[in-house]
């Protein structure tokens, strides 16, 4: 998906503005939200697809086992990623490299006494300031301040809902009795947020006039 230049709207801005001392105009590009949508639709169904395997192919947890896990769905985040910025394989080898690195900070997290229990919410927001430079510096060409910047956001966002909506995933975790249906809608409600963070420029346009 080709990314509006930075002063594609700034006719219509200075347009609107014309007839007073001063005008503001934002500008939301609609497009990206369907690339959010479809890349946590993309994402979720990778999710959904390896708790399967968790639940149905894999006998015990193993950290090699975690490691994988993380580098593959973090590859598709990646590749979702890449491709709305048409740097698809950047983006997917950026994603994997980012699993590896916030899979093995769960299991650093968990060895920090009483974290434990956080530790998945502190690798989740790990996962999205990565992406957020990922994303940045090497999709979109940004500078690597607004990059983590946004990755800082999309962590919080994303967190949230994973904190309130996903975390039933795992805290519910069964692998005699699992939902795929449901699991698959907890992973998109979780990723929705981090992806739009990332994705989604809110630009604004001052004219001034008058002499000044």
């Amino acid at each position: 998906m080709p990314w509006p230049k930075k002063g594609a709207k700034g006719g219509a801005a200075a347009r609107r503005g014309a007839g007073g001392r001063g005008a503001a105009s934002g500008g939301f590009d609609m497009q990206v939200i369907l690339v959010a949508v479809a890349a946590s639709i993309f994402v979720a169904a990778v999710a959904t697809a390896a708790d399967w395997v968790w639940a149905t192919q894999l006998g015990r947890h193993k950290v090699l086992y975690g490691l994988v896990h993380g580098a593959g769905l973090c590859g598709a985040m990646g590749l979702a990623l890449g491709a709305a910025n048409r740097r698809p394989f950047t983006g997917l080898a950026g994603g994997l490299l980012a699993g590896v690195l916030a899979a093995a900070s769960y299991y650093g997290f968990v060895f920090v006494p009483g974290f434990r229990r956080y530790a998945i919410l502190a690798a989740w927001a790990v996962l999205w300031i990565l992406f957020g430079y990922l994303e940045g510096p090497f999709l979109r060409g940004s500078k690597v301040t607004g990059a983590i910047a946004r990755g800082v956001v999309a962590a919080a966002a994303s967190g949230a809902a994973f904190y309130y909506v996903t975390a039933a995933n795992w805290t519910g975790w069964n692998p005699q009795h699992i939902d795929y249906v449901e699991h698959f809608w907890r992973w998109g409600v979780a990723f929705l947020p981090g992806f739009l963070a990332l994705l989604a420029t809110v630009s604004v346009q001052v004219r001034r006039t008058g002499g000044r």
